[in-house]
């Protein structure tokens, strides 16, 4: 990622997820060394799914979910 004219910038536009090392939120690491500390992906993307139906369902659209 260079050069760096805005770092803000930069970072938003340019990086990924696998340039995040270290993530910490009021006091508690959620992501240290590259990897999700304490969080059930699994279960989130499944909760994320469930509220993108119910969303797109209560707008009157459909959406077909996989599986």
């Amino acid at each position: 990622m260079a050069p760096l004219g805005q770092i803000e910038t930069t970072i938003v536009q340019s990086a990924t997820p696998e340039n995040v090392d270290t993530v910490m939120v009021d006091g508690r690491i959620l992501k240290r060394r590259g990897k999700l500390v304490g969080l059930d992906v699994d279960c989130i993307v499944v909760q994320a799914g469930a509220s993108a139906k119910r969303l797109r369902t209560q707008a009157g659209g459909r959406l077909k979910m996989p599986g």
